[in-house]
């Protein structure tokens, strides 16, 4: 069975600011167990996986997905949370990408 495609925190376009990537309404994934890449230059920026519930409205820090340089941390969430990437303390030389790899669904 193929993997389902990963979910592009950053799309095409790395992040270069303090912000939620992609938007402050994140993503929905789809349930499972993923790997949470970041990649880039992080110029002091922290990068964060931070998820929803879909019966909530707070947005959370994920455990093991808090980054300050290039990293990948395993993230397990049931289906329907929304997901996105927080750059916080971002410079100038700032140029992060994100993505969630599907383990197995």
């Amino acid at each position: 069975m193929p993997y389902p495609s990963p979910v592009k925190l950053t799309g095409g376009t790395p992040a270069t600011a303090d912000a939620n990537y992609p938007s402050n309404s994140g993503v929905l994934w789809e349930g499972g167990s993923g790997t949470f890449v970041v990649y880039g230059t992080p110029g002091g920026a922290t990068a964060k996986l931070q998820a929803k519930s879909p019966l909530g409205s707070t947005w959370v820090d994920v455990p093991s997905a808090s980054f300050t340089a290039s990293g990948m941390g395993t993230v397990t969430l049931g289906d329907g949370f929304f997901v996105r990437m927080n750059v916080a303390s971002s410079s100038g030389s700032t140029s992060l990408s994100a993505e969630i790899l599907y383990n197995t669904k």
